[in-house]
């Protein structure tokens, strides 16, 4: 209990959480790598007897963790490319199953088209809806859309059924498991999910190691967590 107790009254740095404190580290992440989804910090608080706030802090720093250099890559090949709610974007690598999302201030042009050039290879087929934002990608990519509105979601090898599917993954999992997350935390929710889907043939060992093996040079104090500003 004497390290419960540090992490309610004064949580200590990351690092020296998931390094040292042998107790509370393996059961943590054994339990956040091995839910398919994700893992509220209520029910992370009643598995390991802790408080909620402890558990919620505890998801933060190991979301911190998942966001991994491997998987920052430029996408390739034929790549599906979407906005959702709340503010994200993302795209996903139809041949590996792989993705990027990240939040985004505005989904005007300006915003998201230095993000794609600088995510996906120049030369690769680029899928998606017919926003006016996308309209100049042809000059950079084989760029092909569907058209929606016109209840078109097919159009030749063109589609965005795959990065759909995703985001309606990510809103059962914000609503369904979190019920409500703040937009000022919406990159930390984005990183854990696209570790899910990235390992998502990884074994539970493999993905429990991968995140462990990731902490090092890590760290997110609990004044930073809960800054005005991320």
């Amino acid at each position: 209990m004497e390290n419960q107790l540090l992490l309610t009254t004064r949580p200590p740095k990351f690092t020296n959480l998931l390094i040292t404190n042998i107790s509370v580290k393996i059961p943590t992440e054994g339990t956040f790598s091995s839910h398919k989804k994700s893992i509220s910090s209520h029910q992370l608080a009643r598995e390991l007897d802790i408080t909620q706030s402890s558990a919620w802090y505890l998801l933060h720093r190991l979301r911190c963790v998942s966001n991994l250099s491997t998987f920052k890559t430029m996408l390739k090949g034929s790549v599906e490319i979407d906005e959702a709610y709340l503010g994200v974007w993302g795209a996903v690598e139809r041949d590996s199953g792989n993705m990027i999302a990240q939040k985004v201030p505005n989904t005007r042009k300006r915003t998201l088209e230095p993000i794609i050039e600088t995510s996906i290879e120049k030369g690769s087929n680029v899928y998606s809806d017919e926003y006016p934002v996308y309209n100049e990608l042809s000059k950079w990519y084989n760029h092909q859309i569907v058209i929606h509105r016109k209840k078109q979601y097919v159009n030749g090898k063109a589609s965005t059924n795959a990065i759909e599917n995703r985001w309606s993954h990510f809103n059962r999992i914000v609503y369904g498991i979190h019920h409500w997350i703040s937009r000022k935390h919406v990159q930390r929710y984005l990183d854990e999910f696209v570790f899910r889907n990235n390992t998502r043939k990884f074994s539970k060992e493999e993905r429990c190691d991968l995140l462990l093996s990731s902490t090092i040079g890590k760290s997110l104090t609990y004044r930073e967590l809960i800054s005005s500003f991320y």
